[in-house]
């Protein structure tokens, strides 16, 4: 009942146009008034607490990361270099495409960042070899969620602060999962491009290779930094956010001389923007939780689960669905805030590592990124090549599938996520 009500007052809020943060913190703040046994006070404790975290310091720096290799089109370098040596296949320049997505999404962290630095790129390199151009709108919008699996990744380091798990063991627990999702849509890509015969199969030329290696080679080594670092625990998830954003700035403003200095201040503006929406999205997201926790829904959830008597595969399942439906009108951020502290409990309760059920819930929220009507790449990507959004969704509905069964691997094969730590 009481969730009910609160994703009714979100709704509402939201149809009047309201920014997300602000919708949640106000059902919250509306929930507490008509609750006398919590304390006004919480509000002020609670907004501070929801970012008052060292390891949240991650966030700019890694956004920031993402905006100067986006500006200084170090994807655009990506895309030569897979693109050159792929092409001895059918379809070759698509799967250098999706190779391309899965690198930046090492790099960047975000979905929505890495389909927005890839989409001009890929979308002009592809339709010159007579990709559709919905086919090539999938690629690009499907390969940007990557960012949301694979290290660094923003929607690990929420979850790792708001539950209490160490950010490092979720960055490389999501390793694995992230590689295989990319490796499936790798053979959707070659499939595809095959029976409908896109592109063009020719030789490869080593020194065309060799070239666009080199060229590419400052980029290509910001990954194997970020994870090295990580994986080795040379550096904590803050410390590494802060190399790549010192890397990114000197590779392309003084390696590549990509950016201009007298571009710097939008960039950092541009940063400070996205940070302060994520911020306020995690301060009205975590008032709402807070509110929702104490009134006992998390509690009324498990005490209903366990009356269902479900096994863990039958939990698991439910929970996907539920995830996969409320995808479909809240982004990753909004489900995190609203719904980690409420599910954690009860899938501990159940007995699932909570890792593994991070894994699982990322899994969710990549597919939420490319589900209509509010998966923010399907608009992006939209935004770039000038197609309908609906184009773009014939152009993912194939990659959907693929997304479905990596999801299903990693809600039921633990041991994908787990293995590495």
């Amino acid at each position: 009942m009481i969730i009910g009500i609160s994703v009714v007052i979100v709704l509402l809020l939201l149809a009047s146009g309201m920014e997300i943060g602000i919708a949640m913190g106000l059902a919250g703040i509306l929930l507490l008034l008509f609750h006398v046994n919590i304390p006004i006070s919480v509000i002020s404790h609670e907004v501070l607490n929801a970012v008052d975290s060292y390891t949240l310091l991650a966030i700019p720096f890694f956004i920031l990361a993402g905006n100067l290799m986006m500006e200084g089109r170090l994807a655009d370098r990506l895309m030569d270099f897979f693109g050159s040596f792929m092409r001895f296949i059918r379809g070759g320049l698509g799967v250098g495409a999706m190779l391309a997505s899965v690198f930046f999404a090492a790099i960047s962290g975000s979905s929505v960042a890495s389909a927005a630095a890839l989409s001009k790129t890929i979308t002009e390199s592809l339709q010159k070899e007579n990709y559709a151009k919905n086919f090539t709108a999938g690629i690009v919008a499907v390969g940007g969620t990557l960012g949301l699996m694979i290290p660094p990744s923003l929607t690990f380091i929420l979850i790792g602060t708001m539950i209490g798990i160490p950010v490092r063991d979720l960055f490389v627990a999501g390793i694995t999962p992230g590689i295989l999702e990319g490796l499936l849509l790798i053979f959707m890509t070659y499939f595809i491009s095959r029976k409908y015969k896109y592109g063009y199969k020719r030789k490869v030329k080593m020194r065309e290779v060799s070239s666009s290696f080199g060229k590419s080679s400052a980029a290509i080594l910001l990954p194997i930094i970020i994870l090295g670092g990580i994986y080795l625990g040379i550096f904590t998830p803050t410390e590494v956010s802060v190399v790549a954003a010192i890397y990114a700035l000197f590779v392309c403003v003084f390696i590549y001389k990509s950016i201009k200095l007298v571009k710097l201040p939008k960039i950092i503006k541009d940063t400070i923007y996205s940070t302060s929406m994520i911020y306020l999205v995690l301060i009205g997201g975590t008032l709402l939780s807070f509110i929702l926790t104490r009134l006992g829904v998390a509690n009324t959830i498990l005490s209903f689960i366990q009356g269902m008597d479900l096994p863990v595969w039958g939990f698991l399942l439910l929970i996907n669905v539920v995830l996969l439906a409320l995808g479909m009108f809240l982004d990753g951020i909004s489900l995190i805030v609203i719904l980690a502290p409420l599910l954690f409990p009860v899938a501990s309760g159940m007995g699932i590592n909570p890792i593994h059920f991070a894994v699982i819930m990322v899994a969710n929220i990549e597919i939420a990124t490319i589900t209509p009507p509010v998966g923010l790449n399907l608009y992006v990507v939209s935004g770039v090549s000038k197609l309908k959004v609906s184009d773009v969704v014939k152009g993912v509905i194939p990659f959907y599938f693929v997304r479905l069964a990596g999801l299903l691997l990693i809600t039921f094969i633990p041991t994908l996520s787990l293995w590495l730590l």
